[in-house]
């Protein structure tokens, strides 16, 4: 990176710490660095792949000036370079209610080196900072809450995302056996279900039961997870739905209101939840 910011010194600025100040913190120091009218997001070893990429999302968003947020698709690799499958949301321009309805109800996401971005918000909110694990999503909340609406182009696929074996999304698919990897995945999720607490306080008022559901959706998800290692931790994962239930009041400790919560936000993996009427 020295090196290429010696060779190029007009078009790369670095931005080095002297030490590890977290995802969230070094995020947010990137971004207030900008300088540009866009701001284009890459992380990690993903990349582009299409020459026109930039060119097309400034000339998009140029044209559609109530776009804030401009998406594509994306290829899906795997660690040897096949393709898995290609990634992207195929609908019309959203608002916040329309991005937090399927934040909720789809299990892809927006790949984060598809996004483009209008910088006229230059000043992150501090509460950004806070967040361990969902920075972008939370961004896209933020951005959607000043105005302005996400698009998703409907063009080929114009950056690539790795999934890599030892990776988060590549876990979710581990064996109940595989203890280790399951501990690390549960960590995960309890840190995007506090992060997602952390987001709700700052929605408005009247979409805030969307982020309820998604943080009951992890917390579901968590529960799943942590009642194969750790039964200690499983019930402590309970007793936060409970408290998280529709109206907000207090559910009876019994296994069985997990799958009325399970239904009330439409969780798929029910069978589960069968296994624990029979054995708690």
């Amino acid at each position: 990176m020295l090196r290429l910011k010696e060779e190029f010194p007009d078009k790369i600025r670095l931005i080095l710490h002297e030490q590890n100040i977290g995802m969230a913190k070094n995020f947010i120091a990137v971004y207030e660095a900008c300088a540009g009218e866009y701001i284009a997001l890459l992380e990690g070893d993903d990349y582009w792949t299409h020459p026109r990429k930039l060119d097309i999302q400034v000339e998009y968003m140029h044209t559609y000036t109530d776009c804030g947020i401009c998406a594509h698709s994306a290829n899906v690799i795997d660690e040897k370079g096949n393709l898995i499958k290609i990634q992207g949301w195929d609908v019309p321009p959203i608002a916040i209610e329309g991005f937090l309805q399927l934040l909720l109800s789809r299990p892809d996401h927006i790949i984060t080196g598809s996004v483009m971005i209008r910088s006229e918000e230059k000043k992150l909110p501090e509460w950004i900072s806070q967040l361990q694990v969902s920075v972008d999503w939370a961004l896209y909340i933020w951005l959607l809450t000043q105005g302005g609406m996400l698009h998703h182009l409907q063009s080929e696929p114009m950056s690539v995302y790795r999934l890599h074996t030892g990776g988060i999304t590549h876990v979710l698919r581990l064996s109940k056996n595989d203890n280790d990897r399951t501990i690390k995945i549960l960590a995960h999720q309890l840190k995007a279900a506090n992060d997602a607490e952390i987001v709700f306080q700052h929605v408005p008022l009247d979409l805030q039961i969307y982020m309820r559901k998604r943080i009951m959706n992890i917390y579901l998800s968590s529960a799943r997870l942590a009642y194969t290692v750790d039964r200690a931790l499983f019930q402590t994962v309970y007793d936060t739905l409970c408290q998280l239930s529709p109206n907000g009041r207090y559910i009876p400790d019994s296994p069985r209101h997990l799958a009325i919560l399970a239904k009330w936000i439409g969780y798929p993996q029910t069978e589960w939840l069968s296994g624990i009427y029979r054995t708690i």
